[in-house]
């Protein structure tokens, strides 16, 4: 028969409380959360969350050169420059959360791929179209 070590608590108080809580038993403490897999899909890698930060910066630079560009008037063809160097930022960083998402495997890499490609071809059609501002308005 194996025995285990154990320490017993001898009570030497006098009756009164003592404010010693020898006897009483430690609340047991929870189990560490694990992640299962059915939980996953609902929690999100950075890497996608920067593929996603592509698509977002496409769009601001859509509004920018479309939008806010042309109401601005003078300062339209700054905006239009911004506008690019926040395309360009996007798709690289968008490439950056792809890569490492194709790199590791992740489940649904390929459609991420696709989605930093579309915003780098985005990009390259935004650096080589002229801007819209530039011919507003001149003959």
């Amino acid at each position: 028969m194996k025995s285990t070590a154990s320490i017993d608590y001898v009570d030497v108080s006098s009756g009164g409380e003592t404010g010693d809580d020898v006897d009483t038993v430690a609340p047991a403490t929870p189990a560490p959360l694990v992640q299962d897999d059915a939980a996953s899909p609902l929690l999100v890698s950075a890497d996608i969350h920067a593929v996603m930060l592509g698509l977002w910066a496409s769009g601001l630079r859509c509004v920018i050169v479309y939008a806010l560009a042309p109401a601005i008037g003078a300062a339209g063809p700054l905006a239009v420059g911004t506008a690019l160097v926040i395309q360009v930022a996007g798709a690289a960083i968008s490439v950056s959360g792809a890569r490492s998402l194709w790199r590791r495997r992740e489940r649904g890499y390929c459609v991420y791929a696709l989605i930093a490609v579309l915003a780098c071809l985005c990009a390259v059609a935004a650096l080589l179209a002229p801007a819209p501002i530039a011919t507003r308005g001149r003959t």
